[in-house]
């Protein structure tokens, strides 16, 4: 619910979030401390994935949508995250660039549910982007997309605002500049009077 937390926080006139400074890395929140225990506690589990299929019909041009989702990975930080150890700490560091390819295969219609579940695998939180796509194609015209995310970088609204900002950068629009990234919701919320235990209303009322 990060997305929802920071529009929140946005809106409230308790303590507004500010762009936080470009730096090397960031504090990990609460959130991503717990998900990074219990990955390493059972890192074949699919607990925290957050897979959607799209069936796509008519004309697709996979060079384009390939680039689309390129595009989607360099606005949002929060596909480039890794969770690493610096200093005894869990830090977030966000990288400038990852690489990012649409893994492409072709699929019998009939075998499309098997081979979903086959292609599920666990993304680690240490190896940016947290973001996996593989293109099935079904037949002329006929194809079905797998995005794959990580609980750590995506909600559910979150997840509708990536495949709305993919359908539009696939469509050849140019998306305005991002506004806040999740670095920036972790650095305000390490800040010892943002403390949720002093925040009982806001934080009752946000989460």
């Amino acid at each position: 619910r990060w997305a929802e937390l920071i529009d929140e926080a946005e809106r409230s006139a308790y303590r507004p979030i500010p762009p936080a400074p470009r730096q090397e890395r960031y504090p990990a929140t609460p959130a991503q401390k717990r998900m990074y225990v219990l990955d390493q506690a059972a890192p074949d589990s699919l607990a925290y994935h957050v897979p959607v299929a799209l069936r796509l019909r008519g004309p697709l041009d996979p060079r384009r949508l390939e680039e689309a989702l390129q595009q989607l990975v360099a606005r949002h930080g929060v596909l480039r995250t890794g969770l690493e150890w610096a200093g005894g700490e869990l830090c977030q560091m966000v990288r400038e660039r990852v690489s990012f390819s649409l893994d492409q295969e072709d699929c019998a219609p009939r075998r499309l549910p098997q081979r979903l579940r086959e292609l599920l695998r666990p993304l680690d939180l240490g190896r940016p982007p947290l973001l996996r796509a593989t293109l099935l194609r079904l037949g002329e015209g006929d194809h079905a997309l797998l995005l794959e995310l990580h609980h750590a970088a995506c909600d559910g609204r979150t997840l509708d605002l990536l495949l709305g900002e993919l359908a539009r950068l696939y469509g050849g629009e140019t998306l305005p500049a991002p506004g806040l990234d999740y670095a920036d919701y972790a650095v305000w919320l390490a800040r010892p009077e943002n403390d949720p235990s002093d925040q009982g209303e806001y934080w009752h009322r946000a989460l």
